[in-house]
């Protein structure tokens, strides 16, 4: 198994976690995938395995990305 979706998976069960101890539900928090500095590849391995909020801090980095990456939902991060 990638180091992503090892990652994943404890980002998951950390989620979880806070979830349970805040007295919240799991899908009331939001996975956000950052996705500085990743390539491509990368983000559709996350997004295979169910992310589907990605969030760019460089409006030029998301214009690499935006046609490639599709079905999710894209967030500003940061300071445009």
């Amino acid at each position: 198994m990638s180091n992503i979706k090892n990652n994943l998976i404890k980002i998951k069960e950390n989620i979880k976690d806070a979830a349970l101890k805040s007295g919240k539900k799991e899908e009331d928090i939001l996975l956000l995938g950052v996705t500085k500095t990743i390539d491509i590849e990368r983000i559709k391995i996350l997004q295979n395995e169910g992310v589907v909020h990605f969030g760019e801090n460089k409006v030029q980095e998301l214009l690499k990305k935006y046609d490639k990456i599709q079905n999710c939902k894209w967030h500003f991060i940061g300071h445009l």
